[in-house]
């Protein structure tokens, strides 16, 4: 998994989220600051494997759709990258494609 990888991404999500509430919820009720911390970080790890868990499975299956929607319509495939965009040269031509005019 690659530093800015969709699983990782939402995990992180995922995590910071959960150590909101947690943070939130434990100031409401009236607690300590260590156990507002620990009940935090707690939410942190667990909702961190839980982010990453649902983003590996959401990449997967979004990774899945596409190449079966691109095995069904080969007419979409999308371009090599570094593709040459500009038209070919018409034959006996000297003219540079690229060149603009002024």
């Amino acid at each position: 998994m690659d530093r800015r990888s969709p699983a990782r991404i939402t995990a992180g999500c995922f995590a910071l989220s959960g150590f909101a509430v947690a943070v939130f919820a434990s100031l409401g009720v009236g607690t300590t600051a260590e156990t507002t911390l620990l009940r935090g970080i707690i939410a942190l790890v667990a909702c961190y494997t839980v982010g990453t868990l649902v983003g590996t499975v959401a990449e997967r299956c979004i990774r899945d759709g596409l190449e079966e929607f691109v095995a069904k319509n080969p007419f979409l495939k999308p371009a090599p990258p570094h593709a040459e965009t500009a038209p070919a040269p018409r034959e006996g031509s000297t003219e540079n494609p690229r060149a603009r005019a002024p």
